[in-house]
């Protein structure tokens, strides 16, 4: 009965100590991560400028059709994605302004009954379009907006990555950065 009793209080200051820990860490350095923090993408006011003259007007098309985003989620998507080039190619195979990959083009068609193709995606409306009505998809899935950004960049299965919420964090940011536009 003794050595039980001593070994119950091994564990339980053993569970004490490295809750310790565990709290120490916390309150130390924030969230416990094994990850690097990376900086946040930020914007020049020109390139601000530039997306926000380009496409606020084709955003506003759109949003009527897609109620739950807004422009300055959008316009800070389009800034994170492509800087407002709506002709960059990506390294995964993603195409336009909005980055838009084959498979979220095909569930875009499926969804919209539409049938673009990925060159339709360097035009400027339809880019934007499939980007929107993608992420718009993603929402509906996931009915949480920070979820749907971060699956928008890294997949359903990738959406809670270290990637996604940094992708997240960045559209964050430079959507405030609209926001703070004059």
């Amino acid at each position: 009965m003794q050595n039980l009793l001593n070994n119950m209080r091994v564990v339980i200051m053993g569970a004490v100590g490295l809750l310790l820990i565990l709290a120490f860490l916390w309150f130390k350095g924030g969230k416990v991560t094994l990850q690097e923090k990376k900086p946040l993408v930020s914007l020049t006011d020109a390139e601000l400028r530039f997306i926000r003259e380009k496409y606020s007007g084709v955003v506003k098309i759109y949003l009527p059709y897609y109620k739950n985003l807004n422009l300055e989620l959008v316009l800070a998507m389009i800034g994170c994605e492509s800087r407002g080039k709506q002709d960059e190619t990506g390294e995964h195979g993603e195409y336009g302004s909005m980055q838009v990959k084959p498979d979220a083009l095909a569930d875009f068609n499926s969804y919209y009954s539409r049938q673009y193709t990925m060159n339709d995606l360097f035009n400027l409306y339809y880019g934007v379009e499939v980007g929107m009505g993608y992420l718009n998809l993603r929402f509906v899935k996931w009915k949480e907006m920070s979820k749907a950004v971060r699956a928008y960049n890294q997949g359903d299965g990738g959406a809670d990555s270290f990637e996604a919420w940094d992708y997240f964090y960045n559209v964050e940011n430079v959507r405030s950065q609209f926001k703070n536009m004059e």
